[in-house]
């Protein structure tokens, strides 16, 4: 049956070429574009019935513990307004509880990728490409304006590569090594269109990451069409310290900006509400603290982000109380956050928010595909969204 949650508002290829021209465009009978068309806003839709989403999509590769999805690893989905698809793509916990995480190739592959196809409204489970990664695969999936997929395979034994994919459904697979050097446990990844550019954000340095060194600073490293890596140190100042991992970045189109920052941090728990800027002219800029209590971008606590696709704001969603924010980086010097509004999406038995959103820009909404013991699809409409 589906639901209505109504909430009382509180107030390209490898070498990045141009910004594609062919996407493809919206169509009135697409049924994401008709349920996005009956959410007034400020509300939330439960669409899962509607677009034939089912818990395989989300649950491991093989058989293994059932109450561990692909969205437990990551916090993301992607829109992808070329193909008309919503990606997602990253690990779950897999094995039977207590054992190690298996994520990767192997008899246990519990990492795995599926995307919604908005035209065919029908979701496919991927297995053209093994995913090999790491468990914590937080922010690790961005897409380029010309449709291509980027995922950052973080796998200590065997160097790091960013895998690519081209061309929507069948597309081809490739990898790119990474750059920048030291190993990076959980950076986030993700696509700049006006620098033409993959960045990475490196979290840095702190007492249980001693391969970076004492002096291992948070960077972003940065991929520009030329092929070379370019790292920039974000800070040197303790006190403004992203986490040494987990950390999040959301690119705003209407802003042209990255936001980051968040992530698992043993610098007093700063280190999870810090969050930062990254603009087109390469400027890095200390933002207001994310609200007491609101993790940014941890270990799937808290704190899932999107985009508000009306005016290109940062939204983060909490678990405890189930608030929405929202971040304005132009209404005071450093930014304001708002309560904007609650949430109906459930949390597992470790009050997780097992999440991944995606700002599907063409019907102003947010998608959020949702699981726990049971799999659920959302779409939300922001406040200020006609």
């Amino acid at each position: 049956m589906r639901r209505l949650f109504c909430a009382l508002s509180l107030f390209a290829t490898v070498s990045f070429g141009a910004r594609s021209q062919e996407a493809t465009a919206p169509s009135p009978t697409e049924q994401l574009g008709i349920l996005a068309a009956m959410i007034k806003p400020g509300d939330w839709l439960e669409v899962t019935d509607e677009v034939n989403f089912t818990v395989d999509h989300v649950l491991p590769n093989v058989v293994g513990n059932g109450l561990s999805p692909i969205t437990e690893f990551t916090d993301r989905a992607l829109f992808d307004p070329k193909h008309r698809m919503v990606h997602v793509m990253g690990c779950a916990r897999g094995g039977a509880v207590g054992t190690d995480y298996e994520c990767g190739d192997g008899n246990n592959n519990d990492a795995g990728y599926s995307y919604y196809d908005l035209v065919a409204n029908t979701w496919t489970r991927d297995t053209s490409h093994a995913v090999n990664t790491a468990p914590h695969a937080y922010d690790h999936a961005t897409l380029d304006d010309d449709g291509n997929l980027y995922f950052w395979e973080n796998i200590e034994t065997n160097g790091h590569v960013l895998q690519m994919r081209t061309g929507g459904p069948g597309g081809r697979w490739s990898t790119i090594p990474q750059g920048g050097g030291a190993w990076c446990p959980s950076c986030a990844l993700e696509f700049f269109p006006e620098r033409r550019s993959l960045v990475f954000i490196d979290g840095g340095n702190d007492v249980n990451r001693p391969k970076g060194g004492p002096t291992f600073f948070p960077k972003i490293i940065e991929r520009r069409r030329n092929g070379s890596w370019t790292p920039t140190t974000i800070t040197s100042t303790p006190s403004e310290f992203i986490g040494y991992l987990a950390n999040f970045s959301r690119y705003s189109p209407q802003r042209q900006l990255i936001y980051f920052g968040g992530g698992q941090a043993d610098n007093a728990g700063v280190g999870t509400r810090i969050l930062w800027t990254y603009d087109a002219a390469g400027k890095l800029e200390r933002q207001e603290d994310a609200p007491s209590g609101l993790q940014l971008g941890t270990l799937g606590s808290s704190g899932k982000q999107a985009i508000n696709p009306c005016n290109g704001n940062l939204l983060a969603l909490d678990n405890t109380p189930k608030d929405v924010w929202e971040f304005d980086p132009t209404s005071t010097p450093d930014g304001t956050w708002t309560n904007v509004g609650m949430h109906p999406l459930t949390t597992d038995d470790g009050n997780q928010l097992l999440a991944v959103l995606a700002t599907v820009d063409d019907y102003d909404v947010v998608m959020v595909v949702s699981y726990n013991g049971g799999g659920e699809v959302w779409l939300y409409k922001p406040s200020g969204c006609a």
